[in-house]
Order: structure tokens, then C-alpha cells, then sequence
């Protein structure tokens, strides 16, 4: 069951179910179950929508401890957790405990930001093993934009997403890994977790 009371945000906004469904992708049931909680998993680019709908960040609605990001009384310095991965269980809900923080700067509503753990070397030499990437949450990229991206509730992986006519191809920047494909049905079982904004090596 979500931690945040969708039903009460809805009300509070002036929104029927219809328009919810309608602007997130979905029926007004599945709207009603989720606020319910007869449906209490949800895919990530669903998450994004309906808290844009409720106008709420992504980090709120799904019960991230906003206070823990900001720390540091110096205006333009965050502390962003960091985490190994961003699918896990059911629904490929984000879920995860943090594996400790990093500093950033200079960035606006820290809260949507988190630093993802790199594994592998699909997108060496720009990004290594054990490299740490800035990602910003959102549910879509530019095509030709790095992001973090889940296919059939895989773990997420960073790639160039390249976007085609009812397809999207997802780049490695190491030619040992050739480009994977995304059609048809699996385009239902596909989101983007979030943009990556920088990388940083920790040595």
C-alpha cells in the first residue's frame, strides 16, 4: 500500500478520477484501487505521472525521507543518497536501501535526485564499474539522452535511449555490447527511472 494518500491529494486539488486516469495513462478503477490500496504496486513511469498530476515530487509519493537530503546549511550543497539499484519485487517498484550519500551542488529540488551505482562495463570507457551517476527522476528522456532505464523488471541499467517509430533502441557505449532493441509487447515492460545528469569516479 502507498504511503502517501492519493485519494486526499485528489480531493484537495479538485480532481475527479477520470481526469487522474486520464493524464497518468489508466482507467478511473485502477485510480480508485490505488487509492484503496486494493492495488498496491506500481510501475515507475505511472509513479512519475500521477505525482505530476498531484503535483507532488516523485520522492514524496514514494516516501523517501526528504529531510535526510538536505544536511548541510550551505545553499547550493545536497546530500543525495546513493543506491545499488532501482528495481526490485513486484511492480519493479523502486525500492532499495540507500548505500550511503554523496554531495551534490548546485541543483534544484534535491529530493528528485538520487546517485545510482554503476555496475558492469556496457558503457565503458565513458562510465566504469563503480562509478557514481547523478540521475535526476523523470519518466522520459530526449531520444540520444542517458538514463537509467528498466526492461521486464530487470534491474536498472544506464544507457543512451534512442527513439524510433514505435521502437526504442538502448546504446552501450562499449561496441562488446550490441544495441538492445525494444518492441512490441516488451515496450509495455519498459520505463525510464530517471535522466543521468553527471558521473563522478571515486578513487
Amino acid at each position: 500500500m502507498f504511503k502517501y494518500d492519493i485519494k486526499k491529494r485528489r480531493l484537495e486539488l479538485g480532481l475527479t478520477l477520470e481526469e487522474v486516469g486520464k493524464a497518468v495513462g489508466v482507467s478511473k478503477s485502477t485510480v480508485r484501487k490505488w487509492e484503496t490500496g486494493y492495488i498496491g504496486n506500481m510501475k515507475r513511469d505511472k509513479i512519475g505521472k500521477l505525482a505530476t498530476v498531484l503535483k507532488i515530487s516523485p520522492a514524496e509519493f514514494m516516501g523517501w525521507d526528504i529531510s535526510k537530503l538536505e544536511t548541510y546549511p550551505v545553499g547550493t550543497i545536497h546530500k543525495i543518497p546513493i543506491i545499488g539499484r532501482v528495481a526490485a519485487g513486484s511492480g519493479c517498484l523502486a525500492q532499495y536501501d540507500p548505500l550511503g550519500y554523496e554531495i551534490a551542488t548546485d541543483i534544484k529540488n534535491p529530493e528528485e535526485y538520487i546517485y545510482f551505482k554503476v555496475k558492469g562495463d556496457s558503457m565503458h570507457p565513458n562510465i566504469m564499474d563503480g562509478d557514481l551517476a547523478l540521475i535526476h527522476i523523470q519518466p522520459d528522456v530526449e531520444s540520444g539522452e542517458l538514463a537509467v532505464v528498466v526492461v521486464n523488471c530487470e534491474e536498472g541499467v544506464i544507457k543512451k535511449v534512442v527513439k524510433h517509430d514505435g521502437a526504442v533502441s538502448l546504446v552501450s557505449f562499449n561496441p562488446e555490447y550490441p544495441p538492445r532493441l525494444i518492441m512490441g509487447y516488451e515496450l509495455k515492460e519498459f520505463y525510464i527511472f530517471g535522466k543521468v545528469v553527471e558521473t563522478k569516479r571515486k578513487y
